[in-house]
């Protein structure tokens, strides 16, 4: 996902061409917020902000399952969401197994929010920048352009490593399975998915991960799907 500074990775690429491409369009503002969550052991906790965990997956009839109480920072640059990325992964629970000397405990997802309207003379004379309040209006004021939203997730799931090799037990036993369950839930709705019947229930209920994701999983999104194996 991170890569490396010879070979950047997902998350380097996706950041540059972002931030490369408002720049470049100069007659729409942006406005772009990010959050950094973690999920171990089927429990929440908020990376950005260390003393926000357990954190609650509700759900609304407009927007559908949310996590409440996420952090989400205001970023202009490059720089500045990889040095938040940075600082968030430093809290993410990784432990040694008989196959890796920090292997991964947890899923995490990385959520960037993009927002964007057509600039007006107004805007630049009385420098209001702003695009959405609290209320998050979908039309502005000065317009009846709706506000256009992007939302691009990427999703680092731990990998699944089996127990015979592993050697694991104890706490990395644990985890390991919550590991495993989550990853065959989300297995199984991608497979109910791809079936497109209206009659298949879809277990997204059955984990946290595919609880938090079903716009993603199931709306109106492209998915990529990047599997590191070993030889």
């Amino acid at each position: 996902m991170s890569g490396a500074p010879h070979e950047p990775g997902v998350i380097s690429l996706a950041l540059e061409q972002i931030f490369t491409e408002t720049r470049k369009n100069q007659s729409r503002e942006f406005l772009i917020r990010i959050s950094y969550i973690e999920i171990y052991n089927e429990i929440i906790s908020d990376l950005l902000r260390p003393d926000h965990s357990n954190l609650q997956i509700h759900e609304d009839p407009v927007k559908g399952f949310f996590v409440s109480d996420v952090t989400e920072m205001m970023v202009t640059t490059k720089k500045e969401v990889e040095a938040l990325l940075l600082e968030g992964a430093s809290r993410r629970h990784v432990g040694e197994t008989g196959m890796n000397d920090a292997s991964s405990c947890s899923h995490s997802i990385f959520r960037m929010v993009v927002e964007s309207r057509t600039k007006f003379a107004d805007d630049e004379d009385e420098g209001d920048h702003s695009i959405m309040g609290e209320g998050e209006e979908e039309e502005t004021e000065e317009s009846e352009e709706a506000v256009r939203v992007s939302v691009l997730n990427l999703v680092d799931l731990a990998g699944s490593e089996r127990v015979k090799h592993t050697k694991a037990e104890g706490l990395r036993l644990v985890e390991g399975g919550h590991i495993n369950r989550s990853l065959l839930t989300l297995g199984s709705v991608i497979n109910k998915l791809a079936e497109n019947a209206s009659h298949v229930h879809v277990p997204f209920r059955d984990s946290s991960l595919t609880k938090i994701l079903p716009p993603e999983l199931g709306g109106k999104s492209n998915n990529a799907v990047v599997c590191t194996i070993t030889p």
